[in-house]
């Protein structure tokens, strides 16, 4: 959970700068589960952690590996 909440701080300090670099990602859902971890973290549903980390992290990874190409040229 730690490191999802990583994801949704750099998320967060990107900005809208996120959507253009990688779009079709649900930055906005991102950045919420972040607030959700840091202030409701004694309801966190654990097997919806779970899912965010086994089906939407790979296409997540992909979207930011793309955008860092895209970036170097």
């Amino acid at each position: 959970m730690h490191c999802l909440l990583r994801i949704s701080e750099a998320a967060k300090k990107l900005g809208k700068t996120a959507e253009e670099l990688a779009p079709g990602q649900p930055w906005r859902r991102i950045r919420d589960l972040g607030n959700r971890l840091r202030h409701e973290y004694d309801a966190i549903d654990r097997d919806r952690i779970w899912l965010i980390v086994s089906d939407e992290l790979a296409p997540l990874r992909a979207a930011c590996v793309q955008a860092i190409k895209s970036l170097q040229g």
